[in-house]
């Protein structure tokens, strides 16, 4: 069935307990609903328009009727998904009657609200900006997360109230609640400011390793970069093996490959842990110059690794760092060919 025979078929009750299966247009179906209950002349003209999505000649009453159903405390999630494109975009009283709805008992609700939100607000809306902070707070991970995401979209980069709302949040009893809000200080907060950048150096002192691990990669977004590495190198001895994974990562994103960097990486290579192992090796193919014999000879140790997963992210690091038709190279990597795990000697025949 086309979209608009779809709207039609909602004005015949008998067969309105066929068109729930339409999960994928809830809107459309809100809409239609809205519509119908207006009981004119045109509504079945109006109707059709919904269903092609053209309904900017009544937009106004349409808005209306929706925004009176989301009022009331039983409000449906389709009534909300229905008032997103029906909508202006930047409409204050549309953003400001969701907002309100974006505490709601319902987390279904919740989480339409929110994606209305983004939909309708405009960048830096202090109304949609506030109203999506709260939400890191929700009983529910997916809410948090989710809240995060919708930040980034309706705060401007730098945005005072957002960055101010975050940071009240970083000392919450809650740890789940802390690690949420220092991903969203690293969207929102602007590279080089003073203040993020203070907090989040605090964070990475905390005892629990998983916020000094998010408080670590937060801090190489914000921090410029000049400023960050040090603080960053010194991350890779710390006792948690994500936290020194995760100073890995940061230094690919701080650095361009600075001899103190490459120096620090292939301690690394040494890490009691492989995945820690596996992406140093994997950094110094990025970071590494060619006809660097420090880096290179690192790397080469790594052929022999008793982790397969780091014995062919050296094979592949090789790859970026040596000239082709390099002799040692060649002859190391041709050993592999014989490997006993069969993805490292696919990887080395392709080498």
């Amino acid at each position: 069935l086309q979209l608009e025979d779809k709207c039609l078929l909602l004005v015949q009750p008998h067969i309105s307990s066929i068109m729930a299966s339409f999960t994928s247009t809830f809107h459309q179906q809100e809409l239609a609903r809205t519509l119908m209950c207006q009981g004119d002349a045109t509504s079945m003209t109006r109707l059709r328009l919904v269903a092609r999505g053209q309904y900017e000649n009544f937009r106004g009453p349409l808005v209306e009727c929706l925004l009176s159903k989301l009022r009331r405390d039983d409000v449906h999630p389709s009534t909300i998904q229905a008032l997103a494109p029906a909508s202006r975009k930047g409409d204050t009283e549309v953003v400001g009657a969701i907002a309100a709805r974006i505490d709601h008992a319902s987390q279904e609700v919740r989480k339409c609200a929110m994606q209305a939100l983004v939909a309708v607000a405009t960048r830096g809306d202090a109304c949609a900006v506030a109203a999506v902070a709260t939400r890191f707070e929700d009983s529910d991970w997916r809410m948090r997360q989710a809240a995060v995401e919708a930040l980034a979209q309706v705060a401007a980069k730098g945005d005072t109230g957002a960055v101010n709302a975050i940071k009240a949040r970083l000392q919450h009893s809650n740890n789940d609640i802390r690690r949420v809000a220092i991903e969203a200080l690293a969207l929102v907060a602007e590279e080089g400011d003073k203040d993020a950048i203070s907090a989040l150096t605090l964070q990475m002192e905390e005892a629990d390793c998983n916020l000094r691990r998010v408080a670590l990669l937060a801090f190489a977004q914000v921090a410029r970069k000049s400023d960050a590495t040090a603080l960053v190198i010194a991350r890779l001895t710390d006792a948690d093996c994500d936290v020194r994974r995760a100073a890995v990562e940061a230094l690919s994103l701080v650095s361009r490959g600075s001899p103190d960097v490459l120096k620090s990486m292939c301690s690394c290579l040494e890490d009691e842990n492989w995945v820690v192992r596996r992406c140093a090796v994997q950094a110094l193919g990025e970071l590494g110059r060619k006809g660097c014999n420090t880096v290179f000879a690192a790397v080469m140790s790594k052929l022999k690794d008793p982790k397969s997963n780091v014995r062919r992210a050296a094979v592949e690091a090789l790859v970026k760092l040596v000239d082709k038709g390099d002799t040692a190279a060649i002859s190391a990597v041709t050993a592999l060919q014989a490997d006993t795990d069969r993805v490292v000697k696919r990887v080395a025949k392709e080498a």
